[in-house]
């Protein structure tokens, strides 16, 4: 006779079955419950559609959106070359319309400026710009998922779907605003190289240049683009590319920004520039510490000794 062996589960592997099952259940419901939710938001944005008699086009996200462009067309369309917007809108609490921002209203002289992908803008709206021009204005319908999420705000409540009325005043490259920065100090650039603006200011000395194989010795000033000082050092290290050290107030050629690495070999020792460096070649969308993601930058330089070895 063939006996059959018995399967004993212990009391705390069934435990864990059942806290996964639970799990998987709880997510289950998660998701039911903000899909619940998103159809709402459908439903209310459809009927306040045909109410309102709005002709609207539709992405793949669900971004509802007219775009109106001023007499003569509209002026240079945002891109990934473009990064600082100038904009005025509204915001509408769906299907009242009860306004939930006046700050930066279609009426007033007030503007916000952000620099577009820092998600400092309501990803629905940071979506419309990409299609707008400069002079552009535009109604958004936006579902929760691109407005305010699931936690919404003190002025409305979460899973809410909007309305955007957005003008695109304005959409300024990096570049653009180095050179509205130079313009405006009297400053003539030298050469442009990779990106990085290189205004000479002191030659130096020719027979010693700045290689990434030598200790490097600079004296430098960080400026945003309205002047403010954000970094600066009497005596800062550079050291040669790929070296090893313990200490965390060293660094080599390799780790300082690309717009470092790209001008400070077009000075010599003893020499004086002034550097314009897009974000894209600075801190780019982490930003750091006080710099801000996409911010364009501008260093003072003046490099105080190269020692080879």
């Amino acid at each position: 006779m063939t006996r059959k062996r018995l399967l004993i589960l212990s009391p705390i592997y069934l435990l864990l079955v059942c806290l996964g099952l639970l799990s998987c259940e709880e997510e289950d419901a998660d998701a039911i419950f903000l899909q619940e939710r998103l159809i709402e938001n459908e439903n209310i944005i459809n009927a306040y559609i045909a109410e309102n008699n709005l002709s609207m086009q539709t992405d793949e996200s669900g971004l509802r959106f007219s775009i109106r462009e001023p007499a003569g067309g509209a002026g240079a369309r945002p891109d990934t070359t473009f990064r600082q917007m100038s904009i005025q809108y509204e915001v509408r609490l769906l299907p009242s319309e009860t306004i939930i921002d006046t700050v930066y209203q279609l009426s007033r002289t007030r503007i916000f400026e952000f620099p577009l992908g820092a998600d400092l803008m309501l990803t629905g709206v940071e979506q419309a710009l990409l299609e707008m021009g400069e002079g552009a204005e535009a109604t958004l319908l936006l579902p929760y998922t691109l407005a305010y999420g699931a936690t919404g705000n003190p002025f409305l409540p979460p899973f809410s779907p909007v309305r955007v009325d957005v003008r695109l005043i304005d959409a300024q490259s990096d570049e653009e605003l180095i050179e509205e920065y130079l313009e405006e100090n009297e400053l003539e650039r030298t050469s442009i190289n990779e990106g990085v603006y290189f205004i000479s200011q002191e030659e130096g000395n020719l027979t010693r240049p700045v290689v990434d194989s030598a200790t490097v010795t600079v004296k430098y000033v960080g400026r945003f683009l309205d002047g403010k000082v954000f970094d600066s050092s009497n005596s800062f290290e550079i050291l040669p590319a790929g070296s090893t050290t313990s200490s965390q107030s060293l660094i080599d050629f390799e780790d300082v920004i690309q717009g470092w690495q790209i001008g400070l070999p077009l000075l010599n020792e003893g020499g004086k520039a002034i550097l314009g460096v897009p974000s894209r070649l600075a801190y780019g969308l982490q930003g750091q510490g006080t710099i801000p993601p996409y911010e364009p930058l501008i260093f003072e330089i003046e490099v105080i000794s190269v020692e080879n070895d």
